[in-house]
């Protein structure tokens, strides 16, 4: 004899939500849908016309760095030999030492409360303005998952040392 668990029939009708498997929302992420509590996702969108076409960012335009924080630059692109930009949103995670000599260090990575950079969606050069002193990780981040950029000598995490008063520039990184 065989046994079949967990199958019966159901009158149950899926709900609204359970319908729609992806969490977009329905709509064009207007205003009056952010006061009802809803956000777009996974991008905000911007009104039509023309004050709302995004300005490039000029890198021009980077900060100077303060006495007592850092700014890191650098240039995100997709893997190959084209200077495609790779797209995501990137973040330094603070880099917390490993006890134990020969390990990678942890990463610790907030994307309420870590840098995000400025990111210029045509070129791929970004900054980020304002670091305290420390190390990092620089944490590319999209919705579908999250990678700790390694670094192409050693395999390991590539960490970075923010200096007061400096300008860290990383120079062209290819996603893998």
């Amino acid at each position: 004899m065989a046994w079949i668990v967990g199958c019966t029939p159901s009158t149950i009708q899926p709900t609204e939500q359970e319908s729609d498997p992806y969490p977009f929302i329905q709509g064009n992420g207007t205003a009056d849908e952010a006061d009802e509590g809803h956000k777009p996702y996974p991008f905000q969108s911007t009104p039509s016309g023309s004050e709302a076409t995004p300005r490039p960012i000029l890198f021009s335009e980077i900060p100077s760095p303060s006495p007592d924080s850092g700014v890191v630059t650098g240039i995100l692109l997709q893997p190959g030999e084209k200077k495609d930009p790779y797209l995501a949103e990137i973040y330094l995670g603070r880099a917390i030492e490993a006890q134990q000599p020969g390990f990678d260090p942890i990463i610790g990575f907030s994307r309420e409360t870590d840098p995000v950079a400025v990111q210029n969606q045509e070129t791929g050069e970004f900054y980020f303005s304002d670091i305290p002193p420390g190390k990092y990780g620089l944490i590319i981040w999209n919705p579908i998952n999250s990678y700790i950029f390694k670094n192409e000598k050693n395999e390991g995490f590539l960490i970075l040392e923010v200096e007061a008063g400096s300008i860290s520039d990383l120079g062209e990184l290819r996603m893998p």
